[in-house]
């Protein structure tokens, strides 16, 4: 018999986060998992899942926070506070999908999740995994997530060894079982399709992404015609950045050179006929679904940071330890210019990018709940 598993997301198909549950879930083997998916948000995620057979329910009261780096935690608790009454509420629907579909684990797919966490260990006596998805700052609210989650979660899974490393050495007393799960790629079997002279990027427009640093690339390619900077993303939380940065463009003259558009629920097929992929974060975390999916489907990719675990420097990408616009600049108009050497990177993109197949990841979640329900 199938182990029953019902995975909780904040999302509805609109961020990384619940895309590569997707991958996940949809990878796993009828006979050894049946997921169920409970999501906060409506989205295009609903109707996917339906067509390969798991069922979803969108939640709307789904309760998380997670402290980030860079920003006013303070100020973001006070105002999650009002959305904390409807705690209860939500903790009911989630044990009352426990029993109806006779759930054997919850799986968190978010480490601002971590209330729920707890608040479901002191109401279920079933074994609980986290999936922890950002680098979690060393604050007193960060502190007190790292501890809650080891109080009350069985095992978690981090996407790369840099959530790790960070959560560990935060980690005092009670040490949870943990390991690194590197996220799925959406990789589409096919021929590389011809790129185009479009330089993309996938995520928030906001400044911790560094969806304004974009602008200062366009800016360095004015010169280059044929160049085009292509943005997908949405605000999330900053309301009115987005229009900030089209007017800053427009007050340049470059409103040509940089071009938003909504976010897109399939990147692969709009990665496969790019030029680069741009990653411009202040978080210097070049690891995120977005460079994953870039890099596997042979995708050039440049980004801010030093850790080398996805792209490796001059082979698959370009990393940058400082944000500099014109050097980042330089690198794409050598790629456009140099067919041989846009070449030789797109082709060492999918060779790295095997160990984002899913493969191994299925094996891991299966293997990790296998060993939680026999205990």
């Amino acid at each position: 018999m199938p182990i029953r598993t019902l995975h909780i997301d904040i999302e509805g198909g609109w961020g990384g986060s619940s895309r590569s549950l997707f991958e996940l879930t949809s990878k796993f083997r009828q006979n050894q998992i049946y997921p169920v998916i409970a999501h906060r948000q409506k989205g295009p995620i609903s109707k996917r899942y339906r067509k390969i057979g798991i069922q979803s329910r969108h939640i709307p009261e789904i309760f998380s926070y997670a402290p980030k780096l860079r920003v006013k935690n303070f100020k973001n608790f006070i105002a999650s506070l009002p959305k904390m009454l409807e705690l209860p509420k939500v903790i009911d629907k989630i044990i009352n999908m426990v029993r109806l579909h006779k759930i054997q684990i919850i799986h968190l797919n978010y480490e601002g999740l971590f209330i729920m966490a707890k608040l479901l260990k002191q109401k279920l006596n079933i074994p609980i995994i986290c999936h922890s998805r950002t680098q979690i700052p060393n604050d007193i609210f960060g502190r007190y997530l790292v501890k809650t989650l080891s109080k009350n979660v069985d095992h978690i899974f981090f996407i790369s060894p840099q959530e790790k490393k960070r959560f560990c050495q935060m980690e005092i007393g009670s040490k949870v079982s943990k390991s690194v799960m590197w996220n799925i790629s959406a990789n589409k079997k096919g021929k590389r399709l011809k790129k185009t002279s479009e330089v993309v990027y996938f995520g928030d427009i906001s400044p911790a992404k560094g969806a304004d640093r974009l602008v200062d690339i366009a800016k360095e390619l004015e010169s280059e015609q044929e160049i085009t900077i292509i943005a997908y993303g949405t605000e999330r939380n900053k309301k009115g950045f987005l229009n900030h940065l089209i007017t800053q463009s427009r007050s340049q003259g470059i409103q040509n050179k940089i071009i938003f558009r909504k976010h897109n629920s399939e990147p692969e097929k709009i990665m496969r006929r790019s030029l680069a992929l741009v990653r411009p974060s202040r978080y210097n975390d070049p690891w995120g679904r977005d460079v994953i999916e870039a890099t596997s489907n042979g995708l050039p990719v440049l980004a801010t940071g030093n850790f080398s675990g996805v792209i490796k420097p001059k082979i698959n990408g370009f990393l940058f330890n400082t944000f500099d616009a014109k050097k980042i600049a330089k690198k794409i108009i050598e790629l456009h210019n140099n067919p041989g050497l846009w070449s030789r990177i797109s082709k060492a993109g999918p060779k790295i990018g095997k160990k984002f197949s899913g493969k191994n990841q299925v094996k891991q979640f299966y293997e990790i709940s296998k060993r939680l329900v026999k205990k």
